[in-house]
């Protein structure tokens, strides 16, 4: 690891990060009762560097289970650590905590550990957090040198606030060929430091809604100024941008909203959640979740996902985007509202990439 360092330290200028961390925050089981009578409403702080980030809160458990995912760009693995705090958020009380030091990863497989358990310190006896690590070291090859998002890609304004050139850049001829879209509405930080990317909104193409359904020429991306329609199946459509990022390998998810999720009983309204799957493996380890929206049909979430991928891993993925509700809805026997399946290999994501997508019934796995 080392030599790997030395060599990336040697590639990058010394202001800039070495490595990504990802981090996948399972669960925890046994916390203590911050409260005498009641049990603990606890979420996760996770802080590397001076970058802090945190699960949302669950209410009333000792066995939380947030299933969220994490990254961190860092400096110096050797010397850097994981600095994790299970609060109780009630009364903002810790009730575990956990150091890691992340050079540990040395003597690790593919710098990695998987669904491990770990003791909390300042915690019950019993009390454990499952979750997994991995580094990656980031290294850039001389024909990826020429594909990174450049200074003359980003226009740095005194405000720290960056609008995508290529975005603006487009030439006439492809002016006409793209419908007239509603401009951004949003600004997001997309990008690691103080540095915000305005998202354009965008036309877009190849989104499937199945992996099998190679032939089929329907559109499901709409226009983004269309917002009161329930989509294509009827079932609603969800606003999501999505960007690649060729100087930190880095596919990053913006969940923005969902609307005119369909009710069929005015009683019992659904608590949607969002869920994310790499395909085709839909490994365990890129499943990504929004919070849970109580009882609403056009829930906002606002909520950035992030996946550490090469630009050759890229071509051969597929995202799966799933709309879920956590209360069981008494005329569906299934708790998933609908799907989106986005093939990113048809895609040009070294831009932002933002829009509406018309969601369609959940293709069976089996």
């Amino acid at each position: 690891m080392d030599m790997i360092l030395h060599e990336t330290q040697m590639l990058r200028a010394s202001n800039l990060n070495t490595s990504l961390l990802t981090i996948f925050l399972d669960s925890a089981k046994n916390l203590p009762q911050a409260r005498a009578s009641t049990k603990p409403d606890p979420y996760a702080v996770i802080k590397v560097g001076n970058k802090t980030q945190q699960t949302n809160f669950l209410m009333r458990t000792i066995h939380p289970v947030w299933e969220h995912g994490f990254t961190f760009l860092v400096a110096n693995p050797e010397n850097d650590s994981i600095f994790l705090s299970i609060i109780d958020h009630k009364t903002s009380s810790e009730i575990g905590n956990l150091v890691f030091k992340i050079k540990n990863l040395c003597n690790k497989v593919n710098l990695e550990i998987s669904k491990e358990p770990f003791t909390l310190t300042k915690s019950g006896p019993d009390s454990k957090l499952i979750w997994s690590v991995h580094l990656r070291i980031l290294k850039r090859t001389a024909e990826e040198q020429f594909m990174t998002d450049s200074p003359a890609e980003l226009e740095r304004t005194d405000s720290n606030i960056s609008t995508p050139s290529m975005v603006e850049r487009q030439t006439s001829t492809e002016k006409e060929k793209e419908p007239a879209v509603a401009p951004a509405d949003d600004a997001l930080k997309l990008i690691d430091g103080e540095v915000q990317e305005v998202i354009e909104e965008s036309s877009a193409s190849f989104v499937n809604s199945a992996p099998s359904s190679q032939n089929s020429e329907t559109l499901l991306h709409r226009t983004p100024s269309v917002t009161s329609s329930a989509g294509e199946a009827g079932l609603g459509r969800i606003k999501m941008t999505l960007r690649y990022s060729y100087q930190m390998q880095k596919l990053i998810v913006v969940i923005h909203n969902i609307m005119n999720i369909p009710i069929k009983d005015p009683s019992n309204i659904p608590d949607p959640y969002v869920k994310l799957y790499l395909l085709p493996e839909r490994a365990k380890d890129t499943k990504r979740k929004t919070q849970v929206i109580k009882d609403n049909c056009n829930p906002i979430f606002d909520e950035r996902f992030e996946y550490v991928l090469n630009p050759a891993e890229l071509v051969t993925k597929q995202l799966e985007i799933t709309v879920g509700t956590q209360k069981q809805l008494f005329y569906s026997s299934s708790n998933v509202l609908g799907q989106v399946i986005i093939d990113l290999g048809k895609l040009n994501l070294s831009q932002p990439y933002s829009g509406w997508f018309d969601l369609q019934p959940e293709i069976d796995h089996d």
